[in-house]
């Protein structure tokens, strides 16, 4: 469902007097959520300075739980560090909808020319200068569900503190140049944003939300079906599918300890939905989608190669038949099949497709 978010104007405090604010409690994987996405939107602006956001500060959180209570009723004011607060109309349901919100602000600033494209949108103006204002480090969020005795609607309160204070006054950003052109000295380029070395994290770290991927065939054709969801399976199984087990792990979310985390994308036939197959680089997808398949669904993100952001197993990729692919993450059975040997004569070896992981 869509919501409709409104920055929090300066001078509309009657609207919302006397509401009681209730703090919405986060879990790791929302303060997780709020630091990909937001620097997933930081990234979007392919500025030439833009830096990344490095971490979750508890203490922040604290006073940002303070803020989105307080600006149920008033407006919140703290110097000390930089503040963004934002009103859904409606109950707030994840972080995703936040954030995406957040990305439509960009259409009240005019950036080539540091302007607001209306003057009565100042208030909107300045948070998003927030949000995209190039310096990076430390932040946090807090959510808070306003109660009115007035209303059977409650609305939500999300506002987040910032290590950085935006200035108002001139361009949140640079954007002159190619994406991460004038990074500060010890900065690298990551995913775009310009990083510190220390919080690139990039080939060593296995990510942090990591789901099974259960493989499914099809018997005899042995088309393979790869997902992370349980309802999709269990309708599969009702179809005569075969449960081959756990195929390996991969991230349920885009994680910043493994910038090289890419979308495992299921593709099929409209003709053919036993014909999948799985991609994460986006010319085999443009390969595949010039012969016929489409995209289906997202079924995680994975890297390319085993090793990067410590994987350790490999999807193997073979065609069965003109019409039919099969995966296998299992060494011994790729060697296998290689040989040719037995049931496995026909089948054509095209790809180590995409690399996962063997545990959770």
């Amino acid at each position: 469902m869509h919501f409709a978010f409104f920055v929090l104007l300066l001078l509309d405090v009657t609207s919302s007097f006397g509401r009681k604010g209730n703090p919405i409690e986060l879990t790791d994987n929302d303060r997780q959520q709020f630091l990909v996405r937001l620097n997933k939107f930081r990234s979007n602006h392919d500025s030439s300075n833009m830096e990344c956001l490095t971490e979750w500060n508890s203490k922040m959180e604290k006073k940002a739980t303070i803020a989105a209570a307080q600006s149920c009723s008033t407006t919140y004011a703290d110097d000390s560090y930089g503040s963004a607060v934002v009103y859904a109309n409606k109950l707030l349901k994840s972080v995703a909808e936040y954030v995406k919100e957040i990305e439509e602000l960009k259409h009240v600033y005019d950036v080539d020319n540091n302007v607001c494209n209306n003057p009565i949108e100042e208030s909107t103006c300045n948070t998003y200068k927030q949000f995209a204002w190039w310096k990076g480090g430390q932040f946090a969020c807090a959510v808070s569900a306003c109660i009115d005795s007035s209303s059977a609607t409650p609305t939500t309160v999300v506002a987040c503190l910032f290590e950085h204070k935006a200035d108002k006054s001139v361009r949140p950003y640079s954007n002159f140049g190619q994406a991460c052109s004038f990074c500060s000295s010890g900065f690298t380029c990551t995913n775009k944003l310009c990083c510190k070395s220390s919080h690139t994290q990039g080939c060593a770290s296995k990510p942090t939300n990591l789901v099974a991927v259960r493989k499914l065939a099809m018997i005899p054709l042995m088309a393979t079906v790869l997902t992370t969801d349980a309802e999709e399976a269990n309708k599969l199984l009702s179809r005569g599918y075969v449960d081959m087990g756990v195929f390996g792990y991969v991230s349920d979310v885009e994680d910043p300890k493994c910038p090289q985390l890419k979308k495992l994308v299921e593709m099929v036939t409209p003709r053919n939905q036993t014909n999948r197959i799985y991609v994460v680089d986006e010319l085999q997808m443009a390969a595949y989608g010039r012969k016929g398949f489409q995209i289906k669904s997202v079924i995680g993100y994975a890297v390319e190669k085993e090793g990067l952001c410590s994987s350790d197993s490999h999807a193997y990729h073979f065609e069965t038949s003109p019409n039919g692919n099969y995966f296998t993450s299992s060494d011994v059975e790729a060697e296998l099949i290689i040989s040719k040997h037995g049931p496995y004569a026909a089948y054509k070896y095209l790809s180590k497709q995409f690399a996962l992981w063997k545990s959770g």
